[in-house]
């Protein structure tokens, strides 16, 4: 049938997996479309899924977040969505990208997941997380032509945390940095700018205490340290939602 779905809370990692789906939507004989979920209604949704491509190639549909939108809608709203989707041209692939892990026992998804490809990609946390992102860092230093020592590996989760992203731009500054040789934890001390747990936790407090002179002082820290304000929102999102 030719329908995916990637869920969850890893963006990295998902992103990934979506370019190697689509492949590159810069190729001219290629006929990719991403859609997001603003004005979509069923009807323009059927229409998307059933207009055959112009080049008499396969179409590609990337629909971001629309699943979400599904869920939560009105009963009357998106009553004929499983159908479309299983009906649609053989020629179409339909992909859904949902940015959060979502609830696939959904009754008003339900049909359509029987007969799709189902991706979950989250983010490690809790218990075995710190092991997980190891094992994610040791394969992924293969493709930055890395070898970290074992006190390196720990030492760069300390620092960044589960953050694949952040992760994988330090693994690239690295190879960079010391190509060839044994990456050490005084190399990651010295190339990797990390935020500090108790630092983002202190943070946390001054902004729900709404102390806005303290907030800007550690804001202002962090970003004397190297960090940007995307890095801080990304941290303050983890430990908030660890809370």
């Amino acid at each position: 049938v030719l329908i995916k779905l990637i869920h969850g809370d890893d963006e990295f990692s998902s992103k990934e997996l979506l370019n190697e789906f689509t492949g590159k939507a810069t190729d001219v004989e290629s006929d990719v479309n991403f859609i997001y979920p603003n004005k979509l209604t069923e009807s323009t949704f059927s229409e998307l899924v059933n207009t055959m491509s112009l080049f008499g190639d396969s179409r590609k549909l990337v629909f971001f977040d629309l699943i979400s939108k599904i869920t939560s809608s009105k009963n009357e709203q998106w009553k004929d969505f499983n159908e479309i989707c299983i009906n649609k041209p053989t020629m179409n692939e339909v992909i859904f990208f949902e940015s959060k892990e979502i609830n696939i026992k959904s009754t008003k998804i339900k049909k359509f997941l029987d007969v799709a490809e189902i991706y979950l990609l989250n983010l490690p946390s809790g218990r075995g997380s710190w092991d997980k992102i190891r094992k994610w860092i040791i394969s992924r230093q293969e493709n930055h032509q890395l070898d970290l020592s074992s006190d390196a590996v720990n030492k760069l989760i300390e620092l960044i945390g589960n953050n694949f992203r952040y992760l994988d731009n330090e693994l690239f500054k690295l190879s960079n940095y010391k190509p060839n040789a044994k990456i050490e934890e005084s190399d990651i001390e010295l190339m990797v700018s990390g935020i500090k747990e108790t630092s983002i936790f202190e943070l946390i407090d001054s902004i729900l205490e709404k102390n806005l002179f303290k907030s800007d002082q550690l804001i202002n820290e962090f970003i004397n340290k190297g960090q940007n304000f995307f890095s801080i929102e990304q941290m303050l999102a983890r430990q908030l939602r660890l809370i």
